[in-house]
C-alpha cells in the first residue's frame, strides 16, 4: 500500500498558504477537513503528525485532547481496533514546558507562547479589534505549526505528534485520529492514513539549485517541487573558506510562499522556482553556497551540491539616444547618436543590425572607441529594410542599447499567400510541414504558427525566419488534445507580410492511457452479486470491462464488457457461494489504449442459513451530538454484527462490525444527507442472517 505522505506547511494559515485537495467527485463547495494527519515509517516503529487549518480548531481540539487508534486488516478484510492513547493526548501545561524545557531554549519559548499567548488588540474601533484579534491568531497558530515542522521535540509539547513503537514491520496499519471537543459551534474533523511499516524511503536533497549574481547581490534558487513531497522549510549555509566550513544564513527555516499550479495544462509547463536573495556588502567576492531541507517530521535533508556565486558590477551605462537614420548615396545607411550621460567606465560602443525590432541583432561594427558617434553600414540596397540600435559598454561588460531604428529603402509590395501547405505526426510526436516555394525575388522567407484549438488564437513557432520550406515541430503527446493547428505567412526583404495560408489541421497520435473507472458500491445477495461504477472521465473511452478473481488467485478474468457509458452496473449470477471474490474496471478508448485497473472491491454471495434477521433495528438522530445511534435487538453472545451504511439513495454498504453490542453511534454524519442503516448477524459458525434496515434517518442543519 503506498505510503500517504504530504507536507504540513500547507496547514499554515498565515505565513504559508494552504494548499488546495478536492477529493474526486466531491462538491468544491463542500466544508474542506480541518483536521489532517501524515505518517513516516521507521521500520521499528511508526511517526504520526497532524495539525489543523484553522487557530479555533487547533485550541478547541487542543483542550479536549486527541485519541489515537490503530486499525489493523485481518482475515476477510475484517478490522482489528488497538486505542493507542488510553488518556486523550493534550499539549503540555505551562508547568510542564517549564520541566521539560531549559529558559535559554528560545524556541520552545515561542512554542509556549504561541500555545498560550493571547492576542491583545490596539485598535479602538470594535471591528478592528476584532480582525486584529484574528490576524494575531492566525499568526500564532502558523508560527506554532512551522516550529512542530522543524522540531519534534516541540511538536510533542504541542500535542502534534505521536510515535508508535508497537508496530510488526511486515504489516500494514491505518492510523485514525479524532478529538474529544464536543462544541457544536466548532466541530473538529476525524483524519486517518494508511501506511506500510516495511516501506522507509530514503532521504532527498535539493539537486536544482542555481544562483544569479547581481549588483551586491545573489539570488539563490531551486524548484520547490523537484520532490513529490515537498519540504516545509530550508536553512541556506555559506563557505567563505573554499568549501571547508559552512554556517547558516538563517537561524529558522526559510519558508517560501506556495503556489497552487495543479490548475495549468499546457504542453509547456513552467517550472516552479523558489528565490532566496543574500544581500552582500561588496562585488567580486566568491563565496560558496548550499541548502538542506527541513521536513514535516523535523528531519533535515542532505546538503545540496554547493554553488559557488559573488556580487558583480551589473549598472550598465546611460542608454545611447538614435538619431533618425540617413540614406548615403542611395546606397548605404548611416547610423548617428548621442550621449546624453557620460560615465567614467564607458569603453566604447557596437553598432547592431536586425531583420525585425524583436530578433537577434548582428554587431556589424566591430567596437567603437568610447568618442565614437556615428557609424555607416556600407551598400545596403538590395536589402530593402532593417533595424539598426547602437549598443553601450562599460568596463565590466554591462550593455544597454538604444531603441531600434527601422532603416528602409521603400517598398510595399507584400509577397503571394504560400500555397500547398501539408504535414503530418508520426507516433514520437514530430510534426513534419511542408510547401510549395514562393516566386518572389526578394522573398526573406516564412513564418509558422500554431494553436492547439482552431478557435484560439494562433502563436509564432518561428523565432527566426525560416528560409526553407520545410519545417519541422515537437509536441507533448501526453495530452487530451486530439489535434494541432497550423498556419504560415511569406515575408520578403522589406517585411512585407502575405495572407495567411488556410489552416491546417493534423492529428495527434493517442498516447495518453484513458483515466481508470470507479468501483462505487457492490451489493451481495443470496443469488448474485451486484457491482456498481462510474465511468472513466475520459472522453475518447469506447468500452468498460470487469474483471473479477477469486481471493489468492492472481489472474484477472473479464466477465462483462459494455460499450454503453450509461450502463454503470452489472450483476454477476455465476458467481459460487462461499467463494470471496474481487472485482475491478479497466476502460479502453478508440485508439485500444487501456486505463489501469479501477480501485478492487471484495464481496460474496450471502449465505441462505437459518439464522434469524436481527430484530428490531431502529437508528434516530442526535441533534445535541450530532451524531446517529443505531440500536437492535441481541441475538446471542456468539454472534457479531455487520453494520451496513447508505447515503442518500445509494445501495448499503459494509461500514462496521460490532461484536458483543446492541448499538452503534456513527459521529461521521454531516448535515442536510440522509443516511440508512442495516445489520445483519454473524455466527461463530460463520453463518449469516439476512439484512435488517432501518428507515431513512435525514440529519438536519
Amino acid at each position: 500500500m503506498k505510503r500517504l505522505i504530504y507536507t504540513l506547511a500547507m496547514l499554515l494559515l498565515a505565513a504559508i498558504p494552504t494548499v488546495s485537495q478536492t477529493t474526486e467527485g466531491s462538491d468544491a463547495s463542500e466544508p474542506r477537513p480541518n483536521l489532517r494527519l501524515i505518517a513516516r515509517s521507521y521500520g521499528d516503529s511508526v511517526v504520526l503528525r497532524w495539525g489543523t487549518t484553522s487557530h479555533t480548531a487547533w485550541k478547541v481540539a487542543g483542550n479536549a485532547g486527541y485519541i489515537i487508534e490503530r486499525y489493523e486488516y485481518g482475515p476477510q478484510g475484517k478490522l482489528t481496533k488497538t486505542v493507542l492513547t488510553p488518556q486523550p493526548l493534550k499539549p503540555l501545561t505551562i508547568d510542564e514546558w517549564k520541566a521539560r524545557y531549559q529558559p535559554e531554549d528560545t524556541i520552545a519559548g515561542a512554542a509556549v507562547q504561541a500555545l498560550y499567548g493571547k492576542a491583545i488588540p490596539t485598535s479602538e474601533d470594535p471591528f478592528g479589534s476584532i480582525y486584529e484579534i484574528y490576524l494575531q491568531q492566525r499568526s500564532m497558530h502558523g508560527i506554532a505549526l512551522l516550529l512542530a515542522d522543524i522540531a519534534p521535540r516541540l511538536a510533542d509539547g504541542l500535542g502534534l505528534r505521536f510515535v508508535d513503537r508497537t508496530v510488526d514491520p511486515q504489516k500494514t496499519y491505518r492510523y485514525r485520529i479524532y478529538s474529544l471537543a464536543n462544541d457544536p459551534d466548532q466541530p473538529v474533523d476525524t483524519a486517518d492514513v494508511a501506511i506500510s511499516v516495511s516501506q522507509r524511503d530514503e532521504p532527498k536533497n535539493v539537486t536544482t539549485l542555481t544562483a544569479e549574481e547581481g549588483e551586491q547581490l545573489v539570488v539563490l534558487k531551486w524548484n520547490r517541487l523537484e520532490h513529490p513531497e515537498p519540504f516545509s522549510g530550508y536553512y541556506i549555509e555559506r563557505s567563505t573558506d573554499g568549501g571547508r566550513s559552512f554556517s547558516r544564513i538563517n537561524r529558522m527555516p526559510f519558508t517560501p510562499l506556495q503556489k497552487d499550479d495543479s490548475s495549468q495544462t499546457s504542453d509547456r509547463p513552467n517550472e516552479d522556482m523558489t528565490e532566496y536573495k543574500v544581500r552582500l556588502e561588496a562585488n567580486y567576492q566568491p563565496v560558496g553556497y548550499r541548502v538542506v531541507g527541513v521536513d514535516p517530521f523535523g528531519e533535515v535533508s542532505p546538503n545540496s551540491s554547493v554553488i559557488t556565486a559573488m556580487g558583480r558590477d551589473r549598472t550598465p551605462p546611460s542608454a545611447p539616444q538614435i538619431l533618425p537614420l540617413e540614406i548615403v548615396d542611395g546606397r548605404s545607411m548611416k547610423v548617428a547618436w548621442r550621449m546624453d550621460t557620460l560615465e567614467g567606465d564607458l569603453k566604447g560602443f557596437v553598432v547592431g543590425k536586425s531583420e525585425g525590432p524583436d530578433g537577434e541583432f548582428e554587431e556589424i561594427s566591430g567596437l567603437l572607441g568610447s568618442d565614437a558617434r556615428s557609424y555607416t553600414d556600407l551598400d545596403v540596397r538590395d536589402l530593402p529594410q532593417h533595424y539598426y540600435a547602437v549598443v553601450a559598454i562599460d568596463t565590466a561588460g554591462n550593455r544597454v542599447s538604444s531603441v531600434p531604428l527601422l532603416g528602409i529603402f521603400p517598398d510595399s509590395t507584400a509577397p503571394a499567400t504560400p500555397r500547398g501547405l501539408a504535414g503530418t505526426v508520426d507516433s514520437n510526436g514530430v510534426v513534419r510541414l511542408h510547401w510549395d516555394a514562393n516566386p518572389e525575388s526578394d522573398l526573406k522567407g516564412y513564418r509558422v504558427f500554431y494553436a492547439n484549438q482552431d478557435d484560439h488564437e494562433y502563436q509564432q513557432l518561428t523565432g527566426d525566419l525560416s528560409e526553407d520550406t520545410t519545417f519541422t515541430d515537437t509536441l507533448t503527446l501526453q495530452t487530451l488534445s486530439e489535434e494541432i493547428y497550423y498556419k504560415i505567412t511569406a515575408l520578403d526583404q522589406n517585411y512585407n507580410h502575405s495572407e495567411f495560408t488556410a489552416t491546417l489541421t493534423l492529428k495527434k497520435p493517442d498516447v495518453v492511457a484513458p483515466f481508470p473507472p470507479f468501483v462505487s458500491n457492490i451489493t451481495p445477495t443470496e443469488r448474485s452479486i451486484t457491482i456498481q461504477w462510474a465511468a472513466s472521465m475520459t472522453d475518447d473511452v469506447v468500452e468498460h470491462t470487469l474483471y473479477r478473481r477469486a481471493e489468492g488467485e492472481s489472474d484477472w478474468k473479464a466477465i462483462a464488457s459494455t460499450k454503453d457509458r450509461a450502463i454503470n452496473s452489472f450483476s454477476d449470477s455465476t458467481a459460487i457461494a462461499g467463494t470471496l471474490y474481487e472485482y475491478s474496471l479497466q476502460a479502453s478508448d478508440d485508439a485500444g489504449l487501456r486505463s489501469e485497473r479501477s480501485n478492487v472491491v471484495s464481496g460474496q454471495l450471502v449465505g441462505a442459513s437459518g439464522r434469524s434477521a436481527v430484530q428490531g433495528v431502529v437508528g434516530q438522530f442526535d441533534k445535541a451530538g450530532n451524531r446517529v445511534v443505531v440500536r437492535w435487538d441481541a441475538a446471542g453472545e456468539d454472534t457479531e454484527y455487520y453494520l451496513y451504511k447508505a447515503i442518500g439513495d445509494a445501495q448499503p454498504a459494509l461500514y462496521r462490525s460490532v461484536a458483543g453490542a446492541r448499538e452503534f453511534v456513527d459521529t461521521e454524519v454531516f448535515p442536510g444527507n440522509t443516511y440508512q442503516y442495516a445489520v445483519k448477524v454473524v455466527g461463530s459458525d460463520g453463518t449469516e442472517s439476512a439484512l435488517a434496515s432501518t428507515g431513512k434517518i435525514v440529519i438536519g442543519k
